[in-house]
């Protein structure tokens, strides 16, 4: 897995007051995206002159910014598309949304209003297979009524990921506080066994993806039948194919642990992301 930070990168922010964004620093620090993580973000990518599936990842931003009671009015989807276009040298882009309430105060928060950080970089596309996946040691996820949003409070993702480094594998999985499957490190999950496809509830503490909505909308779509659920680690290594996806593409899974799985692409899955 890559972890390098692309050459090319653009990092534009919007102060809640101000009417313009602005490549120099503009945001007051310390405040509560640091202090708290009191906030979200959007990962997307921009080709062929649009933001894919902009319309799902809205509609996933808006639900965040109501029931963090968030002035969601405020939100500009023409100036993030006119900067993307502004930004693009013909490859495509990595671009991501970040929010966060203004002002520092304490946990209970004083304000509606948000700062915005545009961060525009390269896309790195997901590889095709991922050879060595682990099951995490030290991360386990649980289901609120916020945790399938993709929250600036991510240090389960974070520890995850640094677990994953530190045994030399290119995935984690991660289960949730009853030992159920989840998602993994920055993707979804979905697995293949007896024709049904399975894929983690978002009961599981799963994030939303929008990939994961994109799949299943197309999967259902061509009559495959696609099961949502709490389903235990057992279940995932008995599969026949084991597949993670998030906005970069898919990736299919050779091993997790001990257990090995087919890594061609069915012809069902291409194409779609």
């Amino acid at each position: 897995m890559n972890d390098k930070m692309s050459v090319f990168e653009t990092i534009l922010t919007k102060a809640y007051k101000s009417t313009e964004w602005n490549t120099e620093k503009s945001i007051s620090s310390p405040n509560r995206g640091i202090y708290f993580g009191d906030g979200l973000f959007e990962t997307m990518v921009y080709q062929n002159d649009e933001l894919r599936f902009f319309g799902f990842h809205l509609d996933r931003l808006m639900e965040g910014m109501k029931l963090l009671g968030l002035n969601e009015s405020k939100i500009s989807p023409s100036e993030i598309i006119e900067h993307c276009q502004a930004a693009f040298r013909d490859e495509p882009m990595r671009v991501r949304l970040t929010i966060f309430r203004e002002g520092v105060g304490k946990y209970a928060p004083l304000s509606v209003g948000f700062s915005q950080i545009l961060h525009l970089t390269k896309l790195e596309k997901a590889p095709k297979v991922k050879s060595k996946s682990i099951v995490s040691k030290t991360v386990r996820l649980s289901f609120n009524s916020f945790s399938h949003l993709k929250t600036t409070s991510a240090l389960a993702y974070v520890m995850a990921n640094k677990e994953r480094q530190e045994r030399k594998a290119d995935e984690v999985i991660l289960l949730d506080s009853f030992g159920n499957v989840a998602e993994s490190g920055a993707s979804n999950i979905f697995w293949l066994k007896k024709g049904i496809i399975y894929t983690p509830s978002l009961e599981s503490g799963c994030i939303a993806g929008i990939s994961r909505r994109v799949l299943m909308n197309e999967l259902i779509g061509k009559g495959k039948e696609v099961s949502e659920g709490l389903y235990p680690l057992s279940e995932l290594l008995q599969a026949e194919l084991v597949w993670v996806s998030n906005v970069s593409g898919i990736s299919m899974i050779e091993t997790i642990e001990n257990s090995e799985f087919d890594t061609d692409m069915p012809d069902f899955l291409k194409g779609i992301l």
